[in-house]
């Protein structure tokens, strides 16, 4: 089974190749599923470099933490679900 990060990663490289937008470079943080070997395999597929944000430094990564809190407060938050399972259900495939 696949890691919801690599199948997130091909995802998005494909998408992004849809529109004409070649993803030359991908930013992580130093998560386990980030740095490993799996995420590396795939990412060297693909082709991007990797690029980590620094140990302890929230504002390398802010646009990413921005986005994550703009959805919950406008998405995620925004319904009545009762769970995340409920919630994932909502997500159009």
């Amino acid at each position: 089974m696949e890691r919801s990060s690599t199948v997130f990663l091909k995802r998005a490289v494909a998408w992004f190749a849809a529109q004409g937008v070649q993803v030359r470079r991908v930013m992580t943080d130093n998560g386990a599923r980030c740095i490993s070997r799996a995420f590396a395999a795939t990412r060297s597929e693909l082709g991007p470099r990797h690029l980590r944000t620094r140990p302890c430094k929230r504002q390398t990564n802010g646009k990413a933490a921005r986005f994550s809190q703009t959805l919950l407060r406008e998405w995620a938050c925004a319904r009545d679900d009762s769970s995340s399972v409920q919630r994932h259900r909502q997500l159009p495939h």
